[in-house]
């Protein structure tokens, strides 16, 4: 290991392949610093041709380019694939168990009426047997495109009592249609608890 090392950095002008001769070297080597000796060492990586394969920048370029463009398209294809109908289930079933939430709270019974104009209406009241003086609330915002429906063509009602529980049975579930006619069903029970499917 020694004698690697002294032929590197000792005598650098000496040719370690055999070819030349010592007197040379060590007249060279004595006559000049190391650091001023310039000798070339082999490489550890080839010199780089014109057939090395690899990409230029241009061709990343072109290739970044078509993959936009075709994640692009794919994302506005995708885009037609949301289920309208199931996420109006959700924010109506989320409404519903908010509503009873509040009337537990508040003291004061809380109630969703689907109009003649197919138009769903949050409302609070001091008791769900009173005819009029109910206090419109804000109502969720749905997707667009949503139709809701029941069975008994507009008299669906749900009232939460302070003790969380409904009034009455609804006599249908609430039937939520989208654009693409997917519907899902939203349940009501007596105790309070909703269910969509």
């Amino acid at each position: 290991m020694n004698d690697v090392i002294s032929q590197y950095f000792c005598h650098p002008a000496k040719n370690r392949y055999g070819k030349g001769s010592e007197k040379n070297t060590v007249e060279q080597d004595s006559a000049k610093p190391l650091w001023l000796v310039k000798e070339t060492m082999p490489s550890a990586t080839p010199p780089r041709t014109s057939n090395t394969q690899g990409f230029t920048l241009i061709e990343m370029l072109v290739v970044m380019a078509i993959l936009g463009v075709l994640l692009s398209i794919a994302v506005l294809n995708v885009q037609g694939l949301n289920n309208d109908a199931g996420s109006a289930a959700s924010i109506l079933k989320a409404s519903l168990i908010e509503a009873r939430t509040e009337a537990i709270s508040t003291s004061s019974v809380r109630r969703f009426v689907l109009n003649k104009q197919n138009q769903l209406l949050y409302q609070r009241g001091d008791s769900c047997s009173q005819a009029g003086g109910w206090i419109r609330l804000d109502t969720p915002t749905l997707p667009d495109g949503i139709e809701l429906d029941d069975q008994n063509k507009k008299n669906w009602k749900v009232c939460f009592t302070t003790r969380g529980t409904l009034s009455d049975v609804p006599i249908s579930d609430l039937t939520i249609t989208d654009s693409r006619k997917r519907t899902r069903s939203i349940t009501v029970f007596l105790t309070g608890s909703v269910t969509s499917q």
